[in-house]
């Protein structure tokens, strides 16, 4: 591929689901992977790693969202280049652990992000390209006593940083383009963007042992255990997942 190119235009052909589908879609995939998958499946040692929980989530999703999205650079319009929504580590700077890239903003994204008829390289804007969903993962592994509130926690920022920024009324790509001027335009690349954060513990007597320690520690303190039995994962939580069908939302307010 030719990395720099003078362009009239880039085209992106259009999706055929509508946004709400596919966030449906992904959440539907990731109920079944936490409730099914994960804890049906030769517990505890059929995930070694997060990565392997991060690589089988994706592939699943990646399965139920199987259309790619199409680019065409013109005034070459017969080169295309296709790309696949779901992907790892992502965007640069960031990179979230699963994301899946909104495809109804990437003509909005690349007509604010390049100027007309001047020369630009695919790697200014294929690493950090508008999202519409994203998922943070840890796994506390036997021996290591990883914290909810405090990687749940972690994990839950760094989402809501990529929305709204680290400072006010911004968010990752007008930090990301800093010589780009702000406009209204540019702060709807990022609202539709929905999130998960998800814990996993492959250490039964650890998932036990802290989730008594989170509710003991918050009836000292008289406090609202900020742990609840979860049914269902939803968008915008913190969740603990453990083994025998245990799942906890986790209330970052508390």
């Amino acid at each position: 591929m030719p990395e720099q190119k003078v362009i009239g235009k880039i085209n992106i052909e259009h999706y055929p689901l509508e946004s709400n589908d596919m966030q449906r879609i992904i959440l539907e995939t990731v109920n079944e992977f936490v409730f099914s998958d994960f804890q049906d499946n030769n517990y505890p040692f059929h995930y070694l790693y997060e990565a392997d929980i991060q690589a089988h989530l994706a592939c699943k999703i990646s399965q139920r969202i199987k259309n790619q999205i199409i680019f065409s650079v013109l005034p070459d319009k017969d080169k295309k280049y296709s790309l696949t929504p779901i992907t790892r580590e992502y965007p640069l700077g960031m990179r979230h652990d699963i994301v899946c890239i909104n495809p109804f903003k990437l003509q909005q994204y690349v007509n604010w992000k390049l100027e007309e008829g001047k020369p630009f390289k695919f790697s200014q804007i294929m690493w950090e390209l508008p999202l519409l969903v994203g998922i943070e993962i840890k796994y506390s592994l036997f021996g290591y006593t990883l914290h909810i509130n405090e990687s749940g926690n972690d994990d839950r920022n760094k989402l809501i940083r990529y929305k709204n920024g680290s400072g006010e009324n911004s968010n990752y790509h007008e930090e990301r383009n800093t010589k780009i001027e702000r406009s209204d335009e540019s702060k709807l690349f990022t609202e539709q963007f929905k999130h998960l954060s998800i814990m996993f513990f492959q250490d039964k007597d650890w998932f036990n042992d802290h989730r008594s320690e989170l509710k003991n520690e918050t009836f000292l303190l008289k406090k609202e255990s900020p742990i609840r039995d979860a049914k269902t994962i939803e968008y915008d939580g913190v969740y603990m997942v453990g083994p025998d069908k245990q799942v906890f939302s986790y209330n970052v307010e508390n």
